[in-house]
């Protein structure tokens, strides 16, 4: 008796998959890719974000994700925030030993220059997901 009501469970468990209800909202993952000299230090979609991009680097690392809706529809944007250090080869050239108080000055000084951007960005056309 016990091994059919495990069974029924698993089965139940399986059908949402293939329910009529369609979910409203979606997780897209997020992908950085950097083309220019500079180091994203982090970035966010929507608030949901990403780790650092080296400069001219990226791609091939997805993160979870930002919540966009099933179905596209024109005007649909997300925001982008990223920070931008400038000079992302400079410390690595320091005398300094790293995190001792001199190196934390100088690091100090270093994160100064670091620039924050935000940018509204269209969401390129979309295909709804398939129904079951």
């Amino acid at each position: 008796m016990k091994r059919w009501g495990l069974s029924a469970v698993l089965l139940v468990l399986a059908l949402p998959g293939c329910s009529k209800e369609v979910p409203k909202i979606l997780g897209a993952p997020i992908e950085g890719i950097n083309h220019t000299s500079a180091a994203i230090n982090h970035f966010q979609v929507n608030g949901n974000g990403g780790p650092n991009v080296g400069p001219y680097g990226g791609g091939g690392k997805q993160t979870c994700c930002v919540p966009l809706p099933t179905q596209w529809h024109p005007g649909l944007t997300v925001v982008v925030e990223w920070e931008k250090d400038p000079l992302p080869h400079d410390y690595g050239d320091w005398p300094e030993t790293r995190f001792t108080d001199p190196w934390r000055k100088r690091m100090k000084e270093h994160k100064s220059k670091y620039t924050r951007h935000r940018a509204v960005v269209e969401v390129a056309p979309y295909e709804r997901l398939p129904e079951c």
